[in-house]
């Protein structure tokens, strides 16, 4: 028995060469339409779902999800831009936007009151 990872073209089912994870993981699905996957790796009782590392299908890069509270939002994947350059996660109570192009990382404090969803865009909006 042979198992692997390939790419596939979905007009032709031709294989294409694109990066694949180095890291193990037992289920991937697409973040908010871009390039990154987010990999999960089933474990603990009940099978509980766990982030292990966010995987550009594009240029291979990889981003390992060490903090704990990661996924402290109603949503099933990290919230990420449109266009893949940014990600929002919590750390320790605070709320890290990270852009992951430069991997700089933007922290707003005390931000473990937030409930509920974050959404974030590339549109130029208002608050009032």
């Amino acid at each position: 028995l042979s198992c692997e990872r390939r790419w596939f073209d979905r007009a032709t089912w031709t294989p294409i060469e694109l990066p694949l994870p180095t890291i193990p993981f037992t289920d991937a699905v697409f973040v908010g339409g871009t390039d990154w996957l987010q990999l999960i790796e089933l474990g603990g009782l009940g099978n509980t779902r766990e982030v292990q590392a966010l995987f550009n299908v594009v240029t291979g890069k990889q981003m390992l999800l060490d903090s704990a509270d990661h996924l402290n939002f109603e949503q099933q994947s990290p919230p990420m831009s449109p266009d893949g350059r940014w990600l929002a996660l919590y750390d320790e109570g605070n709320l890290v936007i990270i852009d992951l192009v430069t991997n700089e990382r933007y922290v707003i404090d005390d931000a473990a009151a937030l409930v509920g969803g974050v959404v974030l865009t590339t549109a130029n909006v208002g608050f009032s």
